[in-house]
């Protein structure tokens, strides 16, 4: 049976668990199949794009920081802030300095809506942002890097060059398992669901 951490109280309203893993790593997998099982999850990379197009301070602090990384319809250009931010390490930083603190916030309100007794959020820099202290717990999703690049390449139609920066621009896996509370392997040769299904009944069996 997996024990809480101490410093997690089971009279709190919620328990809030991290999903995390590099690019490509089937994240989003697994929050899918937490959803189908009746848990809100709070997806941090979807919210992080639509807090910089409708946060005006946000926007105002990108775009004095970075110059002119927005489209005519108010849409970040999302390619442009890429190559900058995957190949400038302190501009990377920086950025995260700016968005992190709104997304950690924006969560934080999400989770006081639910009305769930646990709550789970997606994000692929979880244990490098600030959102990693507004968790309980962490699961992370780990898959051998070919196949984290074939995912890559299929789903944003970049060059494997690009797919490959963005992999070696994040934490290594070894970094993130020795921080976890779960490990979910989501490789052709494991299954997921059955990993998932253990992970919800332990997580829910220990804190009845």
């Amino acid at each position: 049976m997996f024990l809480l951490p101490s410093n997690t109280s089971l009279n709190r309203k919620y328990i809030k668990i991290g999903i995390t893993g590099g690019i490509g790593s089937g994240k989003s997998q697994v929050s899918h199949l937490i959803r189908t099982m009746g848990f809100p999850v709070y997806d941090a990379d979807t919210e992080s794009k639509r807090l910089c197009r409708e946060s005006a301070s946000l926007r105002m602090a990108l775009q004095d920081e970075f110059g002119n990384i927005y489209l005519d319809n108010g849409e970040l250009n999302r390619q442009k802030f890429a190559e900058i931010i995957f190949s400038d390490k302190e501009k990377r930083l920086r950025a995260n300095d700016l968005i992190h603190p709104a997304v950690q916030n924006d969560f934080l309100a999400w989770t006081e809506r639910q009305g769930a007794s646990f709550v789970f959020v997606e994000s692929a820099i979880l244990l490098e942002s600030i959102l990693k202290k507004a968790v309980d717990m962490v699961i992370v999703v780990t898959a051998d890097k070919s196949e984290r690049i074939t995912r890559i390449l299929l789903r944003d139609k970049c060059s494997r060059k690009m797919a490959a920066r963005r992999i070696n621009s994040q934490m290594d896996d070894d970094t993130r398992i020795a921080q976890a509370d779960y490990i979910i392997r989501n490789n052709n040769r494991d299954l997921v669901i059955p990993q998932v299904e253990r992970i919800v009944r332990e997580l829910t069996g220990c804190c009845r």
